[in-house]
């Protein structure tokens, strides 16, 4: 039998899933990884890129970097490295018959796409375990995912839009099945307890609904705390 995932795992695969979902919706992106893929092919092409960068005073902090399609933190990579070479690759477009720069539309999205792909990086990395977040953390981070999600649905980009909705199906789909024990986590946080709970269920279900789930986190926890009582009369009967 396998082991049951931790939370921190749950909530890294879920948002995997979440973001997965939505990375054929984004097209435009292709025009700047084939700008990537042009100048990182070879040596001679990337010393050029070097060259051009060091004659328009741009500082390469990093290395451009060819992403994986399918994996979406390999794209916000990559997106978040080449961006801000922008004026390197449009100088390239004027130096290089055989490349075409993407146009200003392109690395416009794009950057609205980095910048909302950021805040799935971060968490990624939080609940992947790199910076050992710990559990009582969990939920307002997720309630924060919740929210973002729910502000992308006014975004001006049609594609940003359907991102919201494809992600916030996903969302609701995946993360009901561990908000409970999340909450748990949170009520027996002595700095949140009910109120960052009652908060967070607010945002996420509506008012209308923020009582029965928190009487059912309360209830989650009352009986939990009924089964390690009798657990330890029974481990106590058993030393006597």
């Amino acid at each position: 039998m396998a082991s049951p995932l931790s939370p921190s795992t749950y909530s890294a695969h879920i948002l995997n899933l979440i973001v997965k979902r939505v990375m054929e919706l984004i097209g435009s992106v292709a025009h700047i990884r084939e700008s990537v893929d042009y100048w990182v092919a070879t040596p001679k092409r990337y010393e050029k890129f070097e060259k051009t960068a060091l004659d328009e005073n741009v500082e390469l902090g990093k290395k451009l970097q060819l992403d994986c399609k399918t994996r979406w933190n390999s794209t916000y990579i990559m997106l978040n490295i080449a961006i801000p070479y922008r004026k390197v690759f449009e100088r390239l477009d004027e130096l290089d018959r055989n490349y075409v720069c993407p146009p200003p539309d392109d690395w416009i999205f794009a950057s609205t796409v980095c910048e909302k792909l950021g805040l799935f990086y971060d968490l990624a990395e939080l609940f992947s375990g790199t910076k050992y977040v710990t559990a009582n953390l969990f939920f307002p981070k997720v309630y924060e995912v919740k929210l973002k999600l729910k502000s992308w649905e006014h975004d001006e980009h049609d594609t940003i839009r359907d991102m919201s909705t494809a992600m916030i199906e996903k969302y609701d789909k995946y993360w009901t099945d561990i908000h409970g024990l999340m909450a748990l986590a949170v009520i027996l946080d002595p700095r949140l307890k009910m109120t960052m709970l009652h908060a967070c269920y607010v945002a996420l279900f509506g008012e209308e609904h923020v009582g029965s789930y928190v009487t059912e986190a309360h209830q989650l926890l009352t009986d939990l705390m009924k089964h390690y009582h009798v657990k330890e009369q029974d481990f106590c009967g058993y030393i006597i």
